[in-house]
């Protein structure tokens, strides 16, 4: 049996401990073994052992302490009314427990704790006391607890209210960040992805002064996507989501149409038009179209409103010269890969080649069409990801697992058009990538409404809007460029028409297949193709280099229409097709149309059904049965003996392709594969 007696100084609750940090100090432990005695520790017992043994028997051990007099007396701090546990200051107390060695692990139902306190007795005579206090550190600090005037002849006590400011008890006040603040957060972890929590907050303090804790941090690298698309000169601390999302839509929509169309817009015609469409949408009557309203949308939507002087140039081959002249001073001060173009264009993805020139034998012509926008820079070495707009979100040959967004960029709306809510949403994104690789670049862009957009949201993108009547000839991908996707798509679509012929299988595209079809289209469009065009147009400061002597052109319009013309004999019912009827036959496909009221409203309310099929006719299909690993692994087999049988075909790198995927597909089947019973084997 141990006695220990133990003086802690506790600077803290006991709920403050964290990280293994415990907020008390042991000044003072001195342990004594109280069964079996030790001879050498026996002493003469004191009075009150003495009465104690008569009364417990012989079964009783007394135990002695010496407490050093520069220990300091019991001192208790007034808890606060939300204080739990036990209170600070400087304790005393005596444990008892049983054990083989002192520094065994003790437990709790071994051992009985009794608290004892200490009390100082202030002396008539003059004397200074000290106190001896060890924080954090061997090192004593001696300060003054007690002292007596020598006109004093009895005691004096005084009871003083002490409230220590520590801080771990203060209370949390916070710091309001403003948003580039957090958008330089995000930028320097994407920057720095390795960068510590404790690092980041290193460089936010020694920029703007922040002291800011690791959850902060964390919180805001959760919202990434959302502080990067801010502006750098954003200093907002709150970002509050608008009360009427839709009406805002709405409103912006009909507000970049009515500038694209050049006409006046003020405040109270804002405030008119969204009363009325307001109305449409089902707005509460309890809503308030004020002035503060109006003024925290055009804050949202960075409007800003400016007087118009002059009109725009005149029509004709003066308006192109003069268009060329400008575009040349304005581009002067940009690399050749930094100087991009948009453009839209319509697609009837399932025509058939005969119904190019009309209905036949009393079949309507299939004029399902998708919006496609192609961008690329002048050089052709980027070529950004096509943006593909439908007319329903998740048609029904999508299933469940596939991801349009892996193959293009993916949008939908009622209409398939492009509209001004999605150009933004995309050149958003596209302001951002070129953010992250810290670029600055130019955009050129058509003069329609869906391309309306506030150049201020923008940070790394400015946009330069063509004059109206000048873009056939000083748009680069209406030089020839789209053409030459379009020859590209086209030629893939017969290609798959004749195998679909060949299988004995109906001559049809579906929107999924559309997708692999645009995507590897606008891979073929060659790099040499892009700068001729860019050449063609005679807008850059710089023209791009001609190809070498001994390259080519691949895939160029011409060729593709050679290959056109030859699979065109092969496909049944195609007689007096010729390849310009079907080249021609997208150029009437509208891309973005002139929205009325309720078109607007439509829009906002993102009505296009979810589920809704691709056509009628798809309806009475059923989906394909989901494809198993061991059949995938047969048809991957089945590949790699052909492609080792025709070595003129394929070469050693498509072969080791192909293993590969078959041993990914074989460790598939390896993960899902199951134990069976023996009565499941007896039944099969």
């Amino acid at each position: 049996v141990f006695v220990t007696l133990t003086c802690a100084f506790r600077y803290g609750r006991e709920d403050l401990d964290v990280l293994g940090l415990s907020f008390r100090k042991d000044l003072y432990i001195s342990t004594f073994q109280a069964f079996p005695p030790l001879p050498d520790e026996k002493k003469p017992l004191s009075r009150l052992q003495e009465r104690l043994l008569k009364k417990l028997g012989e079964q009783a051990y007394p135990f002695y302490f010496m407490i050093p007099q520069n220990l300091p007396c019991s001192v208790t701090l007034q808890p606060g009314p939300e204080d739990t546990g036990k209170a600070c200051g400087v304790d005393f107390e005596i444990r008892a427990f049983c054990a083989k060695a002192v520094d065994e692990k003790i437990h709790k139902r071994n051992s009985v704790r009794l608290v004892i306190r200490k009390v100082q007795y202030a002396p008539e005579k003059p004397v200074r006391q000290y106190a001896d206090i060890c924080l954090f550190s061997t090192a004593q600090y001696k300060c003054p607890v007690a002292q007596t005037e020598a006109d004093l002849v009895r005691v004096h006590l005084q009871c003083e209210r002490v409230s220590p400011k520590m801080q771990s008890t203060k209370k949390r006040t916070r710091t309001a960040i403003p948003a580039n603040v957090k958008r330089e957060i995000c930028l320097f972890h994407e920057q720095n992805p390795k960068a510590s929590r404790d690092c980041v907050i290193r460089h936010v303090f020694k920029g703007h002064r922040l002291a800011l804790g690791r959850s902060t941090i964390s919180d805001i690298l959760k919202e990434k996507e959302k502080w990067l698309f801010r502006l750098p000169t954003d200093t907002s601390t709150k970002a509050r989501t608008p009360q009427q999302q839709r009406l805002e839509d709405a409103l912006f929509l009909w507000f970049s149409e009515a500038r694209a169309r050049a006409m006046p817009v003020s405040d109270e015609i804002l405030i008119t038009k969204a009363k009325s469409v307001g109305e449409r949408l089902g707005v509460p009557e309890t809503f308030s179209y004020s002035v503060g309203w109006l003024q925290r949308f055009k804050q949202r939507r960075k409007i800003r409103f400016y007087k118009r002087h002059g009109r725009a140039a005149s029509e004709g081959g003066a308006a192109v010269t003069d268009a060329r002249r400008v575009l040349k001073a304005f581009l002067r001060g940009y690399d050749l890969n930094d100087i991009y173009s948009m453009g839209e264009s319509g697609l009837f993805f399932r025509m058939e080649p005969n119904a190019a020139l009309g209905p036949v034998s009393g079949k309507k012509r299939n004029t399902q069409r998708l919006t496609v926008a192609l961008c690329v820079n002048a050089l052709g070495t980027d070529k950004r990801k096509p943006l593909v707009v439908w007319e329903c979100k998740r048609p029904h040959c999508f299933e469940r697992d596939f991801d349009p967004n892996r193959v293009c960029c993916w949008r939908w709306n009622e209409n398939a058009r492009m509209t001004a809510l999605l150009f933004e949403e995309w050149l958003q994104e596209f302001d951002r990538s070129m953010r992250v690789r810290n670029r600055h670049v130019v955009l050129l862009l058509h003069s329609t409404p869906a391309h309306k957009n506030t150049a201020e949201q923008l940070t790394n993108v400015s946009l330069r809007f063509l004059p109206p009547d000048t873009t056939s000839a000083i748009q680069p991908l209406d030089a020839g460029i789209i053409r030459n996707f379009r020859a590209l798509y086209r030629r893939q679509q017969l290609q798959h028409y004749v195998r679909c012929v060949d299988a004995g299988k109906p001559q049809d595209v579906n929107i999924k297949e559309a997708l692999y079809l645009v995507r590897d289209s606008w891979q073929q469009v060659s790099a040499a193709t892009i700068s001729n065009c860019w050449r063609h147009c005679d807008i850059l400061p710089t023209h791009p280099e001609p190809a070498a002597p001994g390259s080519e052109e691949a895939n160029t319009t011409a060729e593709v229409i050679r290959s056109i013309s030859e699979i065109l004999t092969r496909l049944p019912g195609t007689a007096g097709v010729t390849p310009d009827s079907i080249l021609r036959a997208d150029e009437d496909a509208p891309i973005s149309e002139t929205l009325a009221d309720d078109g607007f409203v439509e829009l906002a309310r993102h009505c296009a059904p979810d589920s809704a099929s691709e056509t009628q006719d798809e309806d009475d299909r059923a989906p394909p049965r989901p494809a198993t690993a061991r059949e995938a692994r047969r048809g991957l087999e089945s590949a790699l003996a052909y492609a080792e049988q025709n070595p003129d075909l394929f070469g050693i790198g498509e072969i080791d392709c192909i293993r590969g995927l078959i041993k990914k597909t074989a460790a598939v089947g390896h993960q899902n594969a199951r134990q069976t019973t023996l009565c499941e084997y007896f039944r099969q």
